[in-house]
């Protein structure tokens, strides 16, 4: 049995218990990664890693939990596609894929700020769309102005 430092109220305790005794701190040892919000025909499953061991997958609109006692670097993989991050107990992190180029993205965000990432993330997919959409229109109206 050791004794550790609380972060809240900075008073030793026991490793042994889950939260201080003296204000209730709990450390929370988990980041939450965010499956993609994208669309595709097939929706891939998106691989997790750490040093080369897989820790678990995730799909569109799904999120898994890991337990991480510190920080270190994960690797995204589907298919081709690969992205690393850093991070830390506590982080989350949302997952992209960038419909214009194909990538895969990581963002790193607070659990507090990860449904604000996950809007932002879905507003880009949305407006990349409309863009398409205007891009086909208007290539449409000038080849029909041509023929």
């Amino acid at each position: 049995m050791a004794l550790k430092l609380c972060k809240e109220c900075k008073k030793e305790y026991s490793d042994t218990l889950e939260a201080c005794p003296h204000c209730g701190f709990r450390e929370d040892n988990t980041v939450v990664i965010y499956g993609y919000t994208e669309t595709f025909a097939v929706n891939p499953a998106v691989e997790i890693t750490k040093d080369e061991a897989l820790l678990a997958t995730v799909s569109r609109n799904s999120k898994v939990e890991l337990e991480i006692a510190e920080p270190c670097e994960l690797k995204f993989k589907s298919s081709f596609r690969t992205t690393r991050c850093m991070v830390k107990p506590g982080d989350a992190v949302v997952l992209s894929f960038n419909r214009m180029t194909g990538s895969l993205n990581a963002t790193v965000t607070s659990k507090e700020n990860s449904a604000t990432e996950i809007n932002i993330k879905k507003g880009k997919d949305g407006t990349r769309i409309i863009w398409a959409i205007i891009l086909i229109i208007a290539l449409f109206a000038i080849s029909a102005s041509l023929g």
